[in-house]
């Protein structure tokens, strides 16, 4: 529950909208004003693709309930949505600032995950689709009750590492190579904070992990290949480097470009960072 978040997570934390006091997300009178979101998938339906592109760009402010709610009504639109049923499954997962799950998320991710496996086998679908699709299939353990979630998450994140780099046309994708390095990062997450640099106490500054300096290699190469412009990737950037002396320019920069980024849009969290 909220209560069992460290205090520095709960200022981080994205407050989902109230579901009651909103319309529907396919009327035409509720649309956050969050961006755009490059990410074309598998589908017939124009609704479910702007959905899909609002449940993402949710994904990167943080608040998983309200982009569950998007891609829930993505497949509503497009029930045959394959990328569609991921999203679902992915916001029931950890996050840097929720790193394990209730047993009734567990249950869900676990459930939507295979779902889409399932609608993965309907249509023609991209390199990049099928590869988010099949490392989710691991990502949730099968009894939500007794799995080690922990350990399920594990295994994502090194399938996730070695599809992504064993690919040549994926390889270099920055959407991936962001998610890479999100599943990365939240290994190193627990109850009391982040775990990305070592601290060698009072007097001698932090050093960052190997895990993290690989993270932040992709997310910086994530940022080269999209202009600077992937919301996402500057997140989780401003997040690996905060800590580190020698990369308090590269932090204070990102967040600058960040909040260029999101200026007159609706992104609260991404704004607050």
């Amino acid at each position: 529950d909220e209560a069992s978040v460290p205090q520095h997570m709960h200022e981080h934390h994205a407050k989902p909208n109230s579901s009651s006091s909103r319309p529907p997300f396919d009327s035409q009178f509720w649309e956050p004003f969050l961006g755009h979101a490059n990410f074309h998938i598998t589908t017939d339906s124009p609704v479910a693709q702007r959905l899909f592109g609002i449940g993402l760009l949710l994904i990167y402010n943080f608040n998983q309930a309200d982009a569950r709610a998007a891609f829930q009504a993505a497949l509503q639109a497009d029930p045959m949505c394959a990328m569609c049923a991921w999203g679902v499954a992915h916001t029931c997962g950890p996050f840097l600032n929720r790193p394990t799950k209730a047993p009734e998320e567990l249950a869900l991710g676990f459930e939507s995950a295979q779902n889409a496996s399932r609608l993965l086998m309907h249509r023609r679908h991209s390199g990049k689709e099928r590869a988010f699709i099949k490392t989710m299939a691991v990502r949730y353990p099968k009894d939500p009750q007794t799995g080690d979630q922990l350990a399920s998450y594990k295994r994502y994140a090194t399938l996730f590492r070695t599809t992504r780099e064993n690919d040549e046309q994926l390889r270099n994708d920055p959407e991936l190579m962001v998610f890479d390095a999100e599943a990365a990062m939240v290994l190193m997450c627990d109850a009391s904070g982040y775990h990305f640099y070592e601290s060698h106490g009072d007097y001698v500054p932090p050093t960052e992990t190997a895990a993290t300096k690989e993270a932040s290699a992709l997310l910086e190469a994530a940022l080269v290949s999209t202009n600077q412009s992937h919301m996402y990737a500057q997140h989780l950037l401003i997040h690996s480097t905060e800590m580190s002396n020698s990369e308090a320019a590269t932090s204070v920069s990102i967040a600058v470009q960040l909040l260029k980024n999101t200026a007159g849009l609706q992104d609260q969290h991404l704004q607050h960072m």
